[in-house]
Order: structure tokens, then sequence, then C-alpha cells
């Protein structure tokens, strides 16, 4: 008797074991464990994953990869067997669901596509990717509420049921994702300083900061430290920073219109040699007028020249237009002139012709005081 309650007591136990094995397994890695222990089918979730290449080093990007791959496999294996069942059936009641469902599933493989070429993107496109999987799942369990419901095309169900837990699958890991590593953190370094120094978007309603976390790793790389100020963008309208960002630029000598029109101003004072002289008070001489009637003669010269064609039909170059200036005499350089009483300030006529086809006029067009020549 004792002998007998031993066996069966040995029995009992191996039938534990066997019921319970996957509970002291071994060869399920820790990271799969983690992710599909919360999931209503953890076996299911377990061997797919466990497929992965790689599956016991993986880290959580692999997974999502693999998953996603291995759902859109199963879509268009299920999306092709719709559109044959579609052309084979006569109820009106199950054609319904078949055309409801192909079209859903028409919808998804795309939307999963998507997410597959923004997962494989990197980090940064981490939020397109889970609202691409976030309406692929909705449409496949549409489908699979829809086919329980009925009438249920032949086959059709157990497929169904199958691609739905695949999906799941993939939401169950972006889920996880999404919890480890919030929108915030998941943006990676490179796509945050160029939205934030662009100000394509506003930080407090996007509610997240621009500045990425420093040194942290994400999917397995680090993020850069940047020296952009995380609360630039609080509290601020998109107008507002554009505004400041213009402002800046101004003030630094950054902007690159100013920028241009300062190198040319240095640059032709460099090539010339000529700096204009001033009276007291800073005011033109007469011999400055004389000098401004020169410019406006080659001006008004340079334009009459430009709008005269080659022999090739083309527009003179700026060789051969100071070539004819250089070979006129003063008399008939003077017939270009302009009458003293119409002389005005031309500082703003004078800096937009010289950046009309970066044209360079044989003058500088600044008066600088006696004393202060040097550049």
């Amino acid at each position: 008797m004792s002998s007998l309650n031993h066996l069966l007591l040995l029995s009992n136990c191996f039938f534990f074991f066997l019921q319970f094995q996957q509970c002291f397994s071994n060869n399920v890695p820790p990271l799969i464990n983690k992710i599909c222990s919360p999931f209503k089918y953890y076996d299911v979730c377990v061997q797919t994953l466990n497929s992965a290449p790689g599956a016991a080093t993986a880290d959580l990007t692999t997974l999502a990869d693999y998953s996603f791959k291995s759902t859109y496999d199963m879509l268009a294996t299920t999306d092709g067997f719709l559109h044959a069942l579609l052309q084979n059936v006569t109820d009106p009641g199950v054609k319904q669901v078949v055309t409801h469902c192909t079209t859903n599933y028409d919808e998804s493989i795309s939307l999963l596509q998507l997410a597959i070429t923004g997962l494989e993107a990197g980090a940064s496109h981490f939020g397109d990717v889970n609202d691409k999987l976030y309406m692929a799942w909705e449409n496949i369990h549409d489908c699979d509420r829809v086919v329980k419901i009925g009438p249920p095309p032949p086959g059709l169900p157990d497929k169904s049921t199958k691609a739905a837990q695949f999906v799941d699958i993939s939401g169950v890991i972006v889920l996880h994702n999404r919890t480890k590593y919030s929108p915030s953190k998941e943006l990676d370094a490179k796509l945050r300083n160029k939205e934030a120094r662009s100000h394509k978007y506003n930080a407090q309603e996007d509610g997240f900061l621009i500045e990425p976390p420093r040194g942290a790793k994400q999917n397995g790389y680090s993020h850069r430290s940047t020296s952009w100020n995380k609360n630039a963008g609080a509290g601020n309208s998109n107008a507002n920073l554009s505004g400041q960002r213009t402002q800046m630029q101004r003030m630094t000598g950054k902007e690159s219109a100013m920028l241009q029109m300062v190198n040319s101003i240095r640059k032709r004072r460099k090539i010339t040699g000529h700096q204009t002289t001033c009276d007291e008070g800073g005011t033109q001489s007469t011999m400055d007028l004389d000098l401004k009637l020169d410019r406006m003669a080659w001006i008004n010269f340079h334009k009459q020249e430009r709008q005269m064609k080659t022999a090739k039909g083309s527009k003179k170059s700026m060789k051969e237009v100071r070539d004819a200036w250089n070979t006129l005499s003063m008399d008939e350089k003077s017939k270009f002139k302009m009458p003293k009483e119409d002389i005005v300030d031309d500082k703003v006529t004078l800096e937009k012709a010289a950046h009309e086809d970066n044209k360079v006029p044989p003058f500088d067009t600044r008066c600088t005081p006696i004393g202060n020549q040097q550049l």
C-alpha cells in the first residue's frame, strides 16, 4: 500500500511537471517572457517571438520588426484568401461580411507596411509607427467582430482569429515599448534638434519637451546631448518662435540676406579701394555729389546694356558691360547722368543695384569721414 501511494505521488508530480513545464522552462528569454506575460495567448506570443533570429539576445526593436513582418505575412495571406472567396461566394449575407473584411484587410496591409518602414527608419518615427499599427489593429478586430456575428464565411473564422492574435502581439510590443520609452524620450536627438530649430511645432501643445534625455539609452543607442534650451518653445506660438529666431539672427549677424549684403559691401570696398569723404558733421561734399552722378550714370548705362541682346541672343555678361563702359569717353558717360536736382539719397537704389545679378558697381556707396578711412 505504501509503495502504491509513493507510485501515485510520483505519477502526480510527473503530470504536474508536464502541465506546467513552460513555467519552469529556460527556453523563454527574459524580454520575451516579460512582453508575453500580460498577453491573453501566452503560448502563441512566446512561440511567435521565440522564432525571431537571435531571439535569446534580441532587443525590443528587433522583436518588434520580426513581429510586424510576421503579422504582415499573416494579413497578406488572409487578404488573398478573402479576395479569392469574394469571387466565389453567392450568399448575400456572407458576401457582405467578406466585402467588409476585404476592405479592412487591404487598408491594414498598407498601414502595416508604413509601420514597418517607420520602424526601420529609427526611433524618431515611433509615434507614427504606433498610430499606423493601432489603425491596422482596429481594422482587423473589426473584421473579426463581424465574422463572429455572421453569417461566417467558410474557413474565415480561424484565419481571422489567428490574424487578430498576431496583430495583438505586435500591439503588446508597441505598448511595452511605449511604457518603457515615452514619446518624449523616443524621438531621437537629431530629429529633435532639427524640429526645435525650425520651430515646426509648439512643444507645450505637443505635450513633451524638445530636449532629449542626456546620455540615456533607448533601443540600444544613446541620445547626444544638445545645447538647445528645452524650455525655448514653452508657452510660445510658432509665429513668436520664428520671430525670435529671426531677431536673434539679426543681432548676431547670422541672417543670410544681411550677411550677404555686408560681405558685398566689404568686397566692393576692398576691390575698388575707393572711399568717399565727408564734410564736418558727416554730410557729403560737392565732390561726393559728382561721384553720385557718376554712379548714377553707371547704373543707367548698366540697365541699358543689360537689356540689349548679344549676337547669340543672350544677355550681355557683367564683363561685357564693364568693357563697354570703359570704352566710353567722359562726354559719352555724362549723357547717362541724372540732373543734380533729381539726386536724392539713393542708398537703397544703389544697394538693390549692387545685388541685382550679383553685379558690383565701380564705386563705393558709403560716406566715410576723413580720418576713418581704414576698413
